[in-house]
């Protein structure tokens, strides 16, 4: 399981190494250098006695270093021994470094790893040990950051959607308390029948264009769902902190109550639940409206005349 998690974040990872913790020697003084790269995933690499490598970099695998490595030595999921030289930094993430007693290195970084250093071994820079590449704040930042920018798009595209169909949304919100049983069921209906449908398109040739463009259509169902809970929530928030009977103009009502739900949708695993059940319960009330609208309007029942017919009345 270690080599599995560690073989996921690999690229990642040796980006991060290579971008962020080493140090821009390559482009210093080059004289002892081969000016050479060595890359490697899932095997070895070796830097025997009396070689000399730019960088060395080693996922899933081991490094063993008896010569010199002038800018960086980088090992992701793996082992590292030194017993020559690194000028430049070593990176070992989720793994060991051994450091023999004629090892000479400048700068250390150990990400979830450990390091054995004999006697006599030389670091002539600073040992960094991290329990993560990304500090806990900082992912608290861009989590934050993520939560603004998402729940802006769906503040503006919730505004976009209203403004395109305004009479669609409130009507469907509408049915959300005035045919809640109904607008359930149809909402899970179309939560369960949707999916079925389009894997039963994909799984034949000629149906997998539509089965395709199904799935835009679910997701763009979801979405629209989404607002229409939005909508009425936001409307029953806005009336109930307003003096007297008016009704909350739609465009406020959308904004509050998608708000709203952005803020519920923090809440860990409740929260997303309480976001999928919105989502799914403005779907229901969307297909149920479209039901009603596509059955149309039940013509007007016509007495039937009384027994014998009518009669003509007298002269």
């Amino acid at each position: 399981m270690r080599q599995r998690i560690g073989l996921g974040v690999t690229v990642a990872l040796t980006l991060a190494g290579l971008l962020l913790l080493v140090p821009s020697a390559l482009a210093a003084d080059g004289s002892n250098s081969g000016d050479d790269v060595a890359i490697r995933i899932n095997g070895p690499v070796v830097v025997a006695s009396g070689e000399t490598l730019d960088v060395a970099v080693v996922v899933n695998g081991a490094a063993t270093v008896q010569g010199t490595v002038t800018s960086a030595l980088v090992v992701v999921d793996g082992d590292a021994t030194v017993s020559g030289t690194v000028d430049g930094q070593i990176v070992v993430a989720s793994g060991h470094l051994t450091l023999e007693p004629s090892a000479r290195v400048h700068d250390v970084t150990l990400i979830q790893s450990d390091l054995t250093r004999a006697p006599g071994a030389q670091v002539s820079g600073n040992i960094e040990q991290r329990s993560r590449v990304i500090s806990r704040g900082f992912l608290t930042f861009l989590s934050i950051v993520w939560w603004v920018g998402l729940t802006s798009l769906v503040l503006l595209l919730g505004l976009l959607l209203t403004a395109i169909g305004r009479r669609t949304l409130t009507a469907s919100a509408g049915l959300i308390t005035a045919r809640t049983a109904e607008t359930i069921v149809a909402g899970v209906i179309v939560a369960i029948g949707l999916p079925i449908l389009i894997v039963v398109l994909l799984l034949t040739v000629i149906g997998i264009p539509i089965g395709i463009a199904l799935i835009f259509v679910a997701m763009a169902l979801a979405f629209a769902g989404y607002v229409v809970s939005g909508l009425r929530l936001g409307e029953a928030l806005v009336d109930a902190v307003s003096s007297g009977p008016r009704v909350a103009h739609p465009f406020v009502a959308v904004v509050v109550g998608l708000l709203i739900l952005q803020l519920i949708g923090l809440i860990p695993i409740l929260g997303g639940l309480i976001v999928l059940v919105a989502s799914i319960i403005g779907s229901g009330a969307l297909a149920l409206l479209a039901w009603r609208g596509w059955r149309g309007p039940r013509p007007a029942r016509v007495p039937a005349p009384p027994a014998g017919g009518e009669r003509e009345p007298a002269g």
